[in-house]
This record gives structure tokens, C-alpha cells and sequence, in this order.
């Protein structure tokens, strides 16, 4: 059985919502939030899922890599907000928010009588002592997450954060995994003995396998599983075969493996989700590195790329050829030209302007973007370019490329809750080492003024959208749709939050039905 789910036009209006006036409201219960469980499963029973790396540590701060900590850490830690299973942010350990009238301060009612693990109480206090740890913790993507932040601050039972200037994209920062909230008394062992906020504690953590266990002093009583084992399988195939030999019971499963999810979804014993969002497979450039700082040079690897073929005949005709940097959702452009090869003039601009390019490309292994860069080596190759595939473990490859490392990344591209962030990051922030043209950087100021999912903003997502089309700073291949499959007795698939931003999601609403 397939599902696919349709958000983007219900996240505008959310967004619009929360970032005017008190979206949340302060008392909302927590059926509502967006992460209560499906309620006909079993709380006896544990639920297998697997993830594709393993877990490396357990400090929310020091993460590297949101992607592949978001289901370790949902598990563990909530987060002052999150996004739903409809795309929109609801309340977590915040019932509510407000914006001042100068949108110079954001006010966060903190839920009454939640705890940690360790039955300390989630107060105002805890809050602020964890969002000043990541503000100051020089750590990139928690002090990322808040760059805008002069001061955190408690008054009675609600956070204030004040900012330098008005961040109408605030609240969507505060859904990070950077910013779950962890309690203070462990700040200085949360690496290897976190305790967290959420509905599970940790239990083992083995190499390939990590065990977490209900924690029943959770704010959110409705039924849940009794707890989760996450088991680190690095490919999709192998996954796959984990799920059909009963090893597993839901895995996120990337579009290489498109022939097999067509499999499971006319198979009555599996349910296949299929989620869009905004995320691309790029070719991220580093334009310190001549000559990828000509814009004719990366017009000319664009200009390589069949991207049709790509996409029907390696991924399914599941990814969309596109070479807009948002694939859904506001800033997309409908009219932007789908990306044909013209392999004759990107041949003759590399052999006038860059002949003999040698491209090192660092990739995550065990990923759909590794398979597609083997496709991408013969086309590029037909151009005069040599791709040098370097391929690393999946917590590597970003930092890698960030670093100076190699010139390129091939990767699917994060999608963000608010998609300014999302070019931001790729474009102006560390996944454009080479940083962004004075242009770019004036249209992506500009975009960040008017209100979150108003139509102004709007118009000036698209004006960054059609300028990174004219001129591309990295390689936009096609739009990709999270795609998650599970057994048929496993039930909160269609719930789990963050699912039409991180692959994987947050797996919390999962159960299995009684037997």
C-alpha cells in the first residue's frame, strides 16, 4: 500500500500564522502537537527501524550532521518546537509563542510539568541554561541556529530570546536537532550518558545497535512503544532485505533502490509512504577552487547533465529533473526550464575556459547520491571532466567538503523548515565554502524580511530562485521525495514529525499492532 502526502500549501499558512501571532496556543494539548501516537498499538511492543549510520555521541550541541542524529536524538530529547506530520511547527516542551510587537523578542511558554529522565523538573531555567550552551558553544550548527540571539533569558514560566534585529524565521530555527533541550545537570557527560527530555531513554549503544526504552514520566501520555531498537545498516539494499526478512520493521529507503520500492508498494504485507519536500540531489562546488569560480565552468557542468536519464532510468521517474534550488513550496519556480543537456557547448566551454578539469567529489557511502554519482562520472566525463569519487562515511562527507577537502559534494540537500534557511545554508553558509556573490547575498537579505509564508516572502524566494538558475553556484540535479516503508502490522507512519524535512524522521509515533 503507498501513501503520499501533499503539505506545502497547509505549511505556508502555519508558518504565516506563527510567525504574526501566538500560533500556539498556550495550553494545546498534546494530541494536537503533531507527534501523538497512532492509537490502536501495542505499548507492550518494541519497534526495529534502521538507520544508516550509526550513532557517534549524544550531545545535542556537537552535532555535525542533523540529518543523520535526527532519529538517535528525537527519540531521546525534545525540542522546544518540531514540525508536524503536516508540515506545520506545533508546540513540544513550548505550549506557545509570541513575537513582540518590534519583532525584536520572542516569548516561549515552557509546558508545565514536564520532565527530564532523571525526574528533574523542564523549567524555564533548564531552558535558558540549554539554549545559552548552544548559543555560546562556538559549535557551528548550534551557534548557527541562534546567530541572531543577543540574549536568553527566564521570566516566571516563559523564555524570552532577544534578538539584534526581527528573525521572522526564529521559530523554525528552534525545531533543530541542535537545540533539543537536554537536562543541565548532565551538560558535562551528555556525549556518553546524556539524559534527555523525551520519550525514551537510552539504553544500550552498541556499535550497530542502540536500544531505547519508554520513558513513562513523559509529558505526552498517550500510548506509545515500549521502546525502539535502532540498527545502523550503512546500504539500502541491505536494508531492504532486513525488512523482508522480518530483522526490521521500518526503514527510510533512498530512490537507488526505485525498482524495489515499486515492489513493496504492490505488496499488501508492506505500507510505502512517500513524502515531498524541497530537497535536491546538488552537486555542491567550493568556488574558491579555479576554475570553479567562472560561472560559465558551472554552467558547463549543469549543461552535462541528462537529467530525464537520470531520473527514469536510475531513480524511478520518482525525482523530478530541475535545476531551481527548491523542489517544493514557496521560492519554487513553475516556470523554471527542466535543465536538457547541451553536451556541445558544455564540451567546448571546458576545453576553452577550463581544459583537463579534474573534479575531487567527496559523496556519503551507502547513499542514494553515491549511486548517482557514478552515473554523473561518464556524462561529466563526455565533457572533459574528470570526477574523482571519493566516497566516506556518511558523517564525514559534509564536514569533509566544508573544510576544503574536495571540490565538490554530491548530496542530497537538507530541506529546511523554512526554505530561506535552506538556501542560506547552500548557498551563503558552510555548504558554500566560497560564500555567496554580493547579488545573491543582497536578494537573500531581502527574502528574509517580510513575514514567514506571507506572499512578499514569497516573491522574493523566488527572486533568489531564478537567480540561482541564471547563474547556478552548484549543480541542481532533481527534486527527491522522503520515502519510508514499513510493515503492515507497523501503525504512525502518517504521523511522525519531521517527515517532509529529515530522512530519516523523527520514528517516535511508530507501533506495532497487537498481535
Amino acid at each position: 500500500m503507498t501513501t503520499t502526502s501533499a503539505r506545502y500549501s497547509g505549511l505556508a499558512r502555519a508558518a504565516l500564522a506563527g510567525l504574526l501571532v501566538a500560533v500556539l496556543a498556550a495550553c494545546v494539548p498534546a494530541t494536537e502537537s503533531g507527534t501523538g501516537t497512532a492509537r490502536d498499538g501495542d505499548p507492550a511492543a518494541r519497534v526495529t527501524v534502521a538507520m544508516s549510520v550509526p550513532a557517534s555521541q549524544w550531545d545535542p550541541i556537537a552535532t555535525v550532521n542533523e540529518v543523520a542524529d535526527n532519529m538517535y536524538f528525537s527519540l531521546l530529547y525534545d525540542r522546544l518546537l518540531t514540525v508536524g506530520a503536516n508540515g506545520e511547527i506545533v508546540p513540544q516542551l513550548a505550549t506557545g509563542y509570541t513575537v513582540s510587537a518590534d519583532g525584536r523578542s520572542v516569548r516561549l511558554d515552557i509546558r508545565p510539568g514536564a520532565t527530564f529522565q532523571d525526574g528533574s523538573p523542564i523549567d524555564a531555567a533548564a531552558v535558558v541554561a540549554n539554549l545559552e550552551r548552544a548559543r555560546t558553544s562556538g559549535k557551528a550548527v548550534a551557534s548557527s541556529r541562534l546567530a541572531g540571539v543577543t540574549a536568553v533569558r527566564a521570566e516566571g514560566t516563559a523564555v524570552v530570546l532577544d534578538l539584534a534585529a526581527p528573525d521572522p524565521a526564529l521559530p523554525a530555527e528552534l525545531t533543530s536537532v541542535a537545540l533539543s533541550i537536554a537536562a543541565p545537570s548532565a551538560f558535562g557527560r551528555l556525549g556518553t550518558e546524556p539524559v534527555g527530555s523525551g520519550p525514551y531513554r537510552l539504553d544500550r549503544a552498541g556499535q550497530d545497535r542502540v536500544s531505547f526504552t519508554r520513558y513513562d514520566g513523559y509529558w505526552d501520555r498517550g500510548p506509545r512503544a515500549a521502546g525502539f531498537d535502532v540498527v545502523a545498516i550503512p546500504t539500502t539494499s541491505t536494508r531492504l532485505n532486513a525488512l523482508r526478512s522480518g530483522e526490521i520493521d521500518w526503514a527510510f529507503v533512498n530512490l537507488d533502490a526505485a525498482a524495489e520500492i515499486k515492489q513493496f508498494q504492490s505488496d499488501p504485507a508492506y505500507r510505502v509512504t512517500q513524502v515531498p519536500t524541497r530537497s535536491v540531489f546538488a552537486l555542491n562546488l567550493d568556488t574558491r577552487v579555479k576554475p570553479l569560480d567562472d560561472p560559465q565552468v558551472r554552467q558547463a557542468l549543469s549543461a552535462a547533465i541528462d537529467r530525464n536519464l537520470l531520473n527514469n532510468s536510475l531513480l524511478g521517474g520518482m525525482c523530478p529533473p530541475s535545476v531551481q534550488p527548491l523542489a517544493a513550496g514557496p521560492g519554487h519556480l513553475d516556470n523554471a526550464p527542466a535543465g536538457g543537456p547541451d553536451v556541445a557547448q558544455a564540451r567546448a566551454t571546458i576545453a576553452a575556459r577550463a581544459p583537463g578539469l579534474v573534479l575531487p567529489t567527496v559523496v556519503a557511502n551507502g547513499t542514494a547520491a553515491a549511486t548517482l554519482a557514478a552515473a554523473l562520472q561518464p556524462q561529466l566525463a563526455e565533457i572533459g571532466v574528470t570526477m574523482r569519487i571519493n566516497s566516506i562515511d556518511g558523517r564525514s562527507a559534509r564536514p569533509e567538503f566544508r573544510s576544503g577537502h574536495f571540490a565538490a559534494l554530491l548530496q542530497q540537500v537538507n530541506a529546511e523548515v523554512d526554505p530561506l534557511l535552506q538556501l542560506q545554508l547552500n548557498y551563503a553558509g558552510p555548504d558554500a565554502p566560497g560564500g555567496a556573490s554580493p547579488q545573491l547575498a543582497g536578494l537573500l537579505a531581502a527574502a528574509g524580511q517580510p513575514p514567514l509564508g506571507s506572499p512578499q516572502r514569497t516573491e522574493a524566494l523566488e527572486a533568489v530562485s531564478r537567480d540561482l538558475v541564471a547563474q547556478p553556484v552548484h549543480v541542481v540535479i532533481c527534486g527527491v521525495p522522503n520515502t519510508y516503508i514499513a510493515a503492515a502490522d507497523v501503525v504512525g507512519t502518517d504521523k511522525m514529525p519531521m517527515s517532509d524535512v529529515l530522512n530519516p524522521a523523527d520514528v517516535r509515533t511508530l507501533m506495532k499492532v497487537a498481535a
